[in-house]
């Protein structure tokens, strides 16, 4: 029997009782780290949109004022995507057990290559490409039908039951969209010396790979919470609908319980993708109650009878060796 394990299509159970570990360990810092995360990025959303509404409200012109605001909700996207990378690195780095601190939430703004920045400035491109295509379907298409309407006539107009399918088409081709690059954040922080494209290429040669496998763990891992966070939404729905503002004390309360079970998901979600990265690549390697790890590695301690995890000190080629050997492979089949 081997001594050591390589998790190239990780187990569920192994993964979750690292999980369950790094959430009972770190989840005060990813609170904090995910929580001002969250507020910056809004903010940077906010400033572009309150800029909007300034520059129509005196009068500017509306070509100036519309090409100046598209910039600026471009850079906000770009500094949420920054943003994002920092929280992907504070959590990997918790799953390490490397030192953190809340510092590490902006580490891709001194990331010193510009890749970060490319990348993030990369995707907002995408995001507002996707968006000209469905506001140009609008324009052309729908607004047209509501010119010959008068205001009495807005519930019955025709076309608004086609935008909200266009808003809901938008939103699935954004998600598609961003399926690639939802590891690209861990292979630029493990790989410095690969450059944007190729991180896009290894993110989705990971992703597409195991696709369903890693939802699979994204659902698993969180358990509890994740159902505990959907009934709440469900529940407070409901209750809206039907009490209006007579119960709206016990809705008040649901509303708070379900903030609480939104971050516990957000907490297990951001621990999960490091967890699920590093157990593919096979950086992180479970081995034996016997095994002594080495002065090379960092022991993640034990997290089952028999079992413990390792964690390898190779950031530049552990998991990229094994992405270089599966390539190979499927390109000799």
């Amino acid at each position: 029997m081997k001594d050591e394990i390589r998790t190239l299509r990780p187990q569920y159970k192994i993964m979750r009782m690292i999980l369950n570990q790094c959430d009972r360990l770190n989840r005060s810092k990813v609170l904090s780290t995910v929580f001002v995360g969250m507020i910056l990025q809004t903010l940077a959303y906010f400033f572009s949109i309150a800029a909007l509404g300034y520059t129509y409200r005196n009068g500017g012109s509306m070509y100036i004022g519309l090409i100046g605001n598209l910039m600026l909700i471009f850079i906000s996207i770009t500094v949420s995507g920054i943003l994002g990378y920092g929280v992907n690195v504070t959590c990997a780095r918790m799953v390490e057990k490397s030192y953190v601190t809340l510092g590490y939430l902006f580490s891709g703004f001194r990331e010193k290559s510009g890749r970060v920045l490319r990348m993030s400035a990369f995707r907002a491109l995408l995001t507002f490409i996707l968006a000209i295509v469905v506001c140009v379907i609008v324009v052309f298409l729908i607004m047209p039908q509501f010119s010959s309407l008068n205001s009495d006539d807005i519930d019955n107009l025709p076309g608004v039951g086609l935008i909200v399918v266009l808003e809901a088409v938008y939103l699935v081709i954004v998600a598609l969209v961003a399926i690639p690059f939802i590891f690209v954040n861990l292979v630029m922080y493990r790989r410095p010396d690969c450059g944007v494209f190729r991180s896009i290429s290894i993110s989705a040669r990971l992703v597409f790979r195991q696709f369903f496998h890693f939802i699979g763990f994204m659902f698993y891992g969180c358990g509890k919470d994740l159902i505990c966070f959907v009934g709440l939404a469900i529940a407070n729905a409901i209750l809206r609908i039907s009490a209006g503002e007579s119960l709206g004390f016990i809705s008040m309360i649901l509303s708070c319980l379900q903030i609480v079970a939104e971050f516990r998901v957000l907490i297990r979600m951001n621990l999960a993708l490091p967890i699920y990265f590093y157990s593919m690549t096979g950086v992180l390697q479970v081995h034996g109650s016997d095994y002594a790890p080495p002065s090379e590695s960092k022991d993640d301690g034990l997290v089952a009878d028999g079992v413990s995890v390792s964690i390898t000190d190779a950031p530049a080629d552990s998991a990229d060796s094994n992405l270089e050997n599966q390539s190979q492979d499927e390109s000799s089949l």
